[in-house]
């Protein structure tokens, strides 16, 4: 009787087996459609265009190099020959692929283009060219490009503001007597 019964304990097994391959059959090239769909939406951007994350006005607010950070507008001694400056500034790209500078003040314009592959940032800007690798912040409120100068790597840091809110920087009141 143990024989049999493992017999047939061993057919429906097998049945069972049969069974769920025959549905693993058709349900494994639904899932397959489906994770294709998935990843061709190309998360929250449109059109899968990854640009979308810098539309808008970032202004420079720091450098980073070696470790240390100096306010935008200001300038970093990296050895006994070298420093480094960076200027307060706002960058606007804007759909058409189409990027404006400006100077903090507000006294100067230049124009240009940009393109954004999700990891590299590529400007044409007056008489200046650049391709350089970007790291976008959690919830694209800052992102940060780096380049090379010097033989030193320099991490610039963007924040997002509006066209409205482009902050100079505050000159404190001269002390009074």
């Amino acid at each position: 009787m143990k024989t049999i019964r493992n017999s047939v304990s061993a057919q429906n097994s097998s049945s069972e087996v049969k069974g769920a391959m025959k549905r693993l059959r058709f349900a494994l090239p639904f899932v397959a459609v489906v994770a294709l769909v998935a990843m061709g939406c190309g998360g929250s951007f449109i059109g899968g265009n990854t640009s979308n994350q810098l539309l808008g006005t970032w202004a420079l607010t720091s450098m980073t190099i070696n470790g240390t950070t100096t306010a935008c507008p200001g300038t970093a001694v990296v050895s006994a020959t070298t420093s480094i400056s960076c200027a307060a500034y706002t960058d606007t790209f804007n759909s058409d692929g189409s990027l404006v500078r400006k100077t903090s003040d507000g006294t100067a314009t230049v124009n240009g283009s940009f393109t954004y592959n999700g990891a590299v940032l590529t400007t044409a800007i007056g008489s200046e060219d650049h391709q350089d690798p970007v790291s976008v912040g959690s919830g694209t409120g800052t992102f940060v490009t780096t380049q090379n100068i010097f033989g030193y790597t320099v991490s610039y840091t963007f924040v997002r503001s509006s066209a409205a809110a482009i902050a100079t920087p505050k000159i404190p009141a001269p002390a009074t007597k």
